[in-house]
């Protein structure tokens, strides 16, 4: 059984390396091109006797976030994943906004980017509590528990601590952004995001009537190549652009 789908899987993914190996090998040189010009950026920056700022650090993380983002982006599109990619893809625009969002914004923004994660931490944390007993877990001792509130406590103070991509970001004490939505249209990037109509559409949904039942030659497996090929003939262009931006 599983020696029949693995030369199913395998003789799917020859044809789609055929048929989409151009586009594919072109968007790992945009990968890798970003990997490797964040790591090269970092050791010049590691050079300098500053220390750093907390822009660039917001920005580091961002850019590290984005090129594992990118790798799994590629993985799913070489596996015919298709829409598994477009689900990361969306992910990968919404660290390109939030990247721009901070780099043009005052290094406060950044610093309360960073501590954020603090709260999500405690978030977790106490989600964890509930549930890890039903999981076979060990629940975390009362002095690990506490010293995570403390440092949620800590950076939750009123205008301290920013949340992104989908909470809020206040770039100012005056204007409030406070969806993703907003964020977008601030740094003038709706034009690279994901459609929603073609977010909203699945492989399975894509209705055909022409195709026969699933032991006719134009069965299911016929139909989700066909779906498949349209996700990644139109998601490649699209998250390279993300990318460069």
């Amino acid at each position: 059984m599983l020696r029949e789908h693995r030369d199913f899987r395998r003789g799917f993914e020859q044809r789609l390396q055929q048929r989409w190996g151009p586009a594919l090998d072109l968007y790992e040189c945009v990968r890798v091109c970003c990997l490797e010009t964040g790591e090269d950026f970092q050791k010049r920056q590691d050079q300098q006797a500053d220390g750093g700022s907390l822009k660039r650090s917001a920005l580091t993380l961002l850019h590290a976030r984005a090129c594992l983002v990118a790798s799994e982006v590629q993985g799913l599109l070489r596996s015919g994943h298709a829409a598994g990619a477009q689900a990361r893809w969306r992910t990968l625009h919404e660290l390109a906004v939030v990247a721009f969002v901070l780099g043009n914004h005052d290094p406060e923004i950044s610093e309360r980017f960073l501590l954020h994660r603090h709260v999500e931490r405690y978030k977790d944390a106490r989600q964890y509590q509930q549930y890890c007993e039903a999981l076979g877990y060990e629940q975390f001792g009362d002095t690990e528990m506490e010293e995570i509130r403390q440092h949620r406590d800590e950076v939750v103070a009123p205008g301290k601590v920013t949340s992104v991509a989908g909470s809020t970001v206040t770039p100012s004490r005056e204007s409030a952004v406070s969806t993703l939505a907003e964020m977008t249209r601030l740094v003038g990037m709706g034009h690279a995001g994901p459609p929603g109509e073609l977010l909203g559409r699945h492989p399975a949904s894509v209705a055909v009537p022409s195709c026969g039942g699933a032991g006719g030659s134009g069965g299911v497996a016929s139909l989700l190549v066909e779906a498949r090929r349209f996700f990644i003939s139109s998601l490649v262009p699209a998250i390279c652009f993300s990318m460069k931006s």
